[in-house]
């Protein structure tokens, strides 16, 4: 049966942040800047919440629900050029000015240089208005059912009736072809240390 998807309610931020910080815990982009796995664990949470708030205020956060316990299974959160970075608001209003106290100042420098340089690519790879792909994640119980499919393809739609693209960064060598077979071409390869991003971009279709 094809998911439904629908917008995020205030009710289910909670298990968002929660269900993006399970799916992300052996990102290998989060695993690189926080190498500790408990200060990894106590800050997912932070960012993700981040995260969510600004594409809940300059984009959208789709969502899909287990039929049976309403509990969320996946999540996508989106956000509309120029706001693809986490303003200094954002930030603050979620605790980043406070990370250093719990991941360390070391790490919080490390997380900062990563995302200065992708930020750098991302704005150099797509300069334009344009739909960028923040987080997508699945909950374990539904992973394999599509879930994750129809909220890209949900969010495709949506970018391809603006008539715009969509950008978006993967650290997994195993999602190129899968992102390809949705139209996104590799633009750029990032090597900052030992990590390894793929910088994706896809042309806005004709709905």
């Amino acid at each position: 049966m094809k998911p439904t998807i629908c917008d995020l309610e205030p009710a289910h931020l909670a298990d968002a942040r929660r269900l993006l910080s399970q799916a992300f815990a052996a990102d290998p982009y989060l695993v690189a800047a926080l190498p500790d796995p408990r200060r990894r664990a106590r800050a997912l949470p932070m960012l993700f919440g981040a995260v969510l708030d600004n594409a809940r205020q300059h984009g959208s956060v789709r969502v899909t629900l287990d039929p049976g316990t309403h509990e969320l299974a996946g999540v996508a959160a989106w956000a509309w050029w120029p706001h693809v970075g986490l303003g200094l608001l954002t930030s603050v209003r979620h605790g980043l000015a406070t990370l250093p106290l719990v991941v360390g100042v070391r790490d919080t420098a490390r997380l900062d240089r990563l995302n200065r340089t992708h930020e750098a690519a991302h704005r150099r790879l797509a300069p334009a208005k344009h739909r960028y792909l923040h987080a997508i994640g699945v909950a374990p119980g539904h992973q394999g059912a599509g879930v994750g499919s129809a909220l890209l393809l949900d969010g495709l739609a949506d970018a391809d009736a603006a008539g715009v693209p969509t950008y978006l960064e993967t650290h997994r060598a195993e999602n190129v072809r899968l992102y390809e077979r949705y139209g996104y071409e590799l633009v750029q390869e990032l090597r900052p240390g030992d990590l390894h991003a793929r910088c994706m971009l896809r042309p806005a279709r004709q709905p």
